[in-house]
């Protein structure tokens, strides 16, 4: 599993927090922005066929950081695509009982692997920014 650990970036959101929150906000749309730049890349991975799985993949900002997750209610195949393997079984929804696929998955992950140099320099910029608002 890859993943990218920008430490202090709880504390940093804290403190942003108790001094301003439209500085907090800020903060949380320019991570936002970051993520995108994984979450496009992840997006080109996904095989179209009704398009729905690659519609799925969503980004978001929590406390503790930024995230990516794919699949929902109206596509319970995400998890198979990205991380089952590809044996077939007769009978069954494809995705039932399939086995292990690759550790890693086909999507997010080495999305964020390719990515991790332009997510990273997002990520400075977005703290900078917010230093740079509140004059620390």
């Amino acid at each position: 599993m890859q993943v990218v650990r920008v430490d202090g970036l709880n504390e940093l959101r804290r403190d942003l927090r108790q001094s301003d929150k439209t500085i907090d906000r800020r903060l949380s749309g320019r991570l936002r922005r970051a993520t995108r730049v994984v979450l496009d890349d992840a997006k080109a991975r996904v095989p179209v066929r009704s398009g729905a799985a690659r519609s799925s993949l969503k980004s978001g900002v929590q406390q503790r950081g930024a995230y990516i997750k794919g699949g929902k209610d109206d596509v319970p195949y995400y998890g198979w695509l990205d991380f089952g393997s590809r044996r077939p079984q007769a009978g069954r929804a494809p995705w039932a009982n399939s086995g292990k696929g690759p550790k890693g998955g086909r999507f997010i992950y080495p999305a964020l692997g390719e990515t991790s140099g332009p997510f990273i320099r997002e990520v400075r910029k977005a703290i900078d920014q917010a230093l740079q608002e509140v004059d620390l």
